[in-house]
């Protein structure tokens, strides 16, 4: 491995200005597309700043960072969908110019950043919610840790802060990135067993400062109920939630990081890769070569005898699997799928290798990453420009505009009307700014389990409130006139039908026609 430069060189150069070009792809797709997930991201946040608590006025089964760091964007901007990106677009760049500081590697960083740039939104990299910001903090991670292992490492505070503080951010933003955590403090406490401590205390502060937040509103409880016992009872009958994840984690190791899965070999180099595609990693220029770079970056490693440094990516990788292996989830493993790829082709681990033969297998396996990588660039890079007449705000905001325009004309000029847009019409309460008629601001099918009575009580019990119901089928077999049955029934008894899905308040009702 090449023992980092300080000085201000041509590497430097490249990174910084391959940092500069992340920062405008970023900024050129700002606006491309809509994501349910964000829009919850984005609603929270506007009524934590306007007094509503977290998990008690609000229901949630997710960690608080991004909905917190939405309620900071708000107070500081007001409520604006380009500040909410724009302030996501900088904390990336922020925290890949942070990767480059500590690990002194510009240039790897700089092509991760490049690639992300690239592979960004069709990750919904650029959508303000948890995965964007877990992602980009645990490659902060992985690169603290990495820079321990080098001889001319000297232990500092930013570098320990740094990990401790992206650790932070990555657990608060998905709990299931404490395995890849775990791993990290496991060989930084090896190599440099001050830094491991006080990062694990940085973390550790932090968890009680978040725990002290939890016992000062009276929500500690909630929390416990709406995150842990409601992902582990509830939602785990519609998509796999377990938090203890070992016997996966083991898995994923022993299995080579699952690269013989047959659905990776996919070789068409023309398969379909537009934005809206939820199998990109089932190809041989995406899983494949994720996996593929990793695994060569360990043989290497191991080759030069680093086997402390080759078992720290390696299992580093497997614990991102834990997190998830396809899609926008999958983004903590993207990242170091992307690290493993720069590190190749900026030669990070070809040096002093033991022989003539094993320098020229390098250079091949450099050649072929070089070759599918390239290929993956290019096909996404040529999609995002087939698709360009899509990136602009209006294209993906102006129907959610003339929409809130129409359920504005329902208030009839009265004050204080409620608003429920079910089952995911979360972006209404934004664009309307209206406030929600209960805390249960979407109900799909887990939600409605735990919510739907409260919100018919809720309803029954406010004067001002607008309803609007539609019908649709959930992930192809949730159907919500099944499931939403008893909300339905409910508002055809109680509400006035004013519109083929849309209910109003008997007291709004009357009001309107006065």
């Amino acid at each position: 491995m090449s023992t980092p430069t300080k000085s201000f060189n041509f590497q430097k150069i490249i990174g910084l200005s391959l940092l500069a070009l992340n920062f405008a792809l970023g900024y050129a797709i700002l606006f491309w597309d809509k994501f349910i997930d964000e829009a919850d991201n984005l609603v929270v946040g506007s009524l934590i700043f306007s007094g509503e608590t977290l998990y008690r006025d609000i229901f949630s089964h997710h960690f608080p960072f991004p909905y917190f760091w939405m309620a900071a964007v708000v107070a500081v901007f007001g409520k604006s969908l380009f500040a909410a990106r724009l302030s996501l677009l900088a904390f990336q760049v922020a925290s890949f110019f942070i990767a480059m500081k500590i690990s002194a590697r510009y240039l790897l960083v700089g092509l991760v950043a490049l690639l992300w740039g690239i592979l960004r939104p069709f990750y919904f990299g650029h959508a303000l919610f948890y995965s964007s910001f877990a992602g980009v903090a645990l490659f902060v991670v992985l690169l603290g840790t990495l820079r321990a292992f080098d001889e001319d490492f000297k232990p500092a505070w930013v570098h320990w802060l740094t990990i401790g503080l992206f650790s932070l951010v990555a657990l608060l933003s998905n709990p299931l990135t404490i395995y890849a955590m775990a791993v990290a403090l496991v060989f930084l406490f090896i190599h440099q067993r001050a830094s491991a401590c006080r990062a694990g205390l940085v973390i550790a502060m932090g968890l009680v400062i978040f725990a002290g937040w939890l016992l000062a509103t009276g929500t500690l409880t909630l929390f416990w109920q709406s995150v842990i016992e409601f992902n582990a009872q509830v939602y785990s009958k519609y998509i796999y939630t377990a938090p203890v994840r070992i016997m996966d984690f083991a898995k994923n190791a022993l299995s080579g990081l699952g690269i013989l899965n047959p659905s990776l070999y996919d070789i068409n180099p023309f398969k379909i890769v537009d934005m809206r595609y939820v199998q990109l990693d089932n190809w041989l220029f995406t899983g494949f070569l994720f996996r593929a770079a990793i695994i060569i970056c360990t043989i290497l490693l191991l080759a030069k005898r680093k086997f402390s440094l080759a078992a720290f990516i390696y299992l580093f990788a497997a614990a991102t699997l834990v997190i998830a292996k396809t899609s926008f989830r999958a983004q903590p493993f993207i990242f170091t799928a992307l690290f493993a790829i720069s590190a190749i082709l900026t030669d990070e681990f070809g040096a002093c290798l033991p022989s003539i033969s094993w320098r020229r297998a390098q250079q091949w396996a450099r050649i072929a990453i070089l070759l599918l990588a390239v290929w993956m660039g290019f096909r996404f890079t040529s999609q995002i420009y087939q698709e360009r007449n899509k990136l602009s705000y209006e294209v993906h905001f102006k129907d959610e505009e003339k929409h809130a325009a129409q359920i504005m004309k329902l208030t009839c000029g009265q004050a204080d009307v409620l608003l429920a847009d079910y089952p995911t019409g979360i972006y209404s309460y934004w664009f309307t700014d209206l406030q929600p008629a209960s805390k249960y601001l979407f109900l799909w099918p887990w939600v409605a389990e735990v919510g739907q009575d409260e919100v018919i009580a809720q309803l029954h019990d406010e004067e001002l409130v607008i309803v609007i119901l539609n019908n649709g089928i959930v992930w192809g077999q949730y159907d919500t006139a099944e499931y939403l049955r008893p909300l339905n029934d409910f508002l055809n008894e109680n509400y006035q039908r004013v519109g083929p899905n849309t209910f109003l308040s008997p007291e709004l009702f009357a009001r309107c026609n006065k």
